[in-house]
């Protein structure tokens, strides 16, 4: 999924991109491309899913099954630009100014955003049971 993403973002960057961009620009351009893309990707499977879980689940299968969409909803509970923002530091990497670039934000104010947002992360798995003490 994350290749045709990657090719279907791509090319869509090569077929509307303004002319004269700098680096810096073109990346934000890609990634606001590649994450709308995801989104759209994201709601059709959720649809599926959706389907999928009245029609064909089984309450005899593993509770384990429900944690990945456990996290995503709890991580859904956040606001976009704070799963962005905690998708781009801790999932992809990226540095506080690569961050600052790609989101065109102010590179001191990513520090406390992104504190503030796993604070806020913390508060919601502590609030649906998800914490140190009852999770070792």
């Amino acid at each position: 999924m994350a290749d045709d993403i990657f090719q279907e973002s791509f090319l869509r960057f090569v077929k509307t991109a303004p002319a004269g961009m700098n680096e810096y620009q073109q990346k934000s351009y890609l990634y606001k491309i590649a994450v709308r893309f995801f989104i759209d990707v994201k709601r059709k499977m959720k649809v599926e899913q959706d389907y999928l879980l009245r029609h064909d689940f089984k309450e005899e299968k593993s509770h384990n099954l429900f944690l990945p969409m456990d996290m995503e909803k709890m991580f859904n509970l956040l606001k976009p630009q704070e799963r962005t923002l905690m998708w781009l530091a801790y999932a992809e990497g990226y540095s506080h100014k690569e961050i600052s670039d790609i989101l065109d934000i102010k590179e001191k104010n990513i520090k406390v955003q992104l504190f503030r947002i796993r604070e806020k992360f913390a508060g919601i798995l502590k609030e649906k049971g998800y914490s140190k003490e009852t999770h070792p």
